[in-house]
């Protein structure tokens, strides 16, 4: 029984996650700098865990080493991101984000909730409500699942 109501959330959860990720990532790519899913998640990697290696960053993200280098190349060209030498180990390429690409991150995060705000206006008090309690435990769910 148990069993038939976990499927039953994996089920529910594989619906929602496209929909929400759609709507969040909407925001990086219509800025000025045309971000890829790809570009843009690595600047909240690289804003989180700065300065990060190259082979850590293309871990976190799930690429290639190879792959890791162009999106940063690209990140590079726009001028978001920076390449340091690390002063322990000169062989190691670390990258750490540039005042614009702070700057870049935060307008998109701004983009994001105003996107996000225009979408949810449509409902009612009543389902805003039971939007932030719901999410709020499964919040408290997904904590217990680390």
């Amino acid at each position: 029984m148990k069993e038939d109501k976990i499927q039953i959330l994996v089920e529910e959860l594989l619906k929602i996650f496209p929909l929400i990720r759609r709507d969040i990532l909407y925001a990086s790519r219509n800025n000025d700098n045309k971000l890829s899913p790809h570009e843009h998640i690595s600047l909240n990697i690289i804003a989180r865990h700065s300065p990060i290696s190259m082979t850590d960053l293309a871990r976190s993200l799930g690429v290639s080493n190879q792959q890791m280098t162009r999106i940063v190349d690209a990140l590079v060209e726009m001028a978001l991101v920076e390449r340091l030498t690390s002063p322990d180990n000169r062989r190691l390429v670390l990258t750490q984000l540039t005042d614009k690409g702070k700057e870049t991150l935060k307008y998109i995060k701004n983009q994001k909730k105003q996107h996000l705000s225009d979408k949810l206006a449509v409902l009612s008090e009543d389902e805003v409500e039971q939007c932030i309690h719901y999410l709020a435990e499964l919040n408290k769910i997904m904590a217990k699942l680390k």
